[in-house]
């Protein structure tokens, strides 16, 4: 688990959102990975949630600048 961290992140408009949301439940089966809610001192693995958000271009942005200040 410390040889990898992923960061994954949807808008709950977003039509690929359960999707999204199940794999990263899915993940959390498997030892490797060790869910973390806010960074990854605890984990290796985040999922954040937007609200009000959905599946375009623009809100990668956030969701980028977010996932970089949590990576070292």
């Amino acid at each position: 688990p410390k040889d990898f961290e992923v960061f994954a992140a949807t808008g709950n408009d977003d039509y690929k959102a359960d999707a999204t949301a199940m794999q990263v439940y899915d993940l959390t089966d498997d030892n490797n990975f060790i869910y973390t809610g806010s960074n990854f001192n605890r984990g290796n693995i985040t999922f954040k949630i937007w609200p009000g958000e959905w599946h375009c271009y623009k809100n990668s942005y956030p969701y980028l600048y977010n996932a970089l200040r949590l990576f070292k």
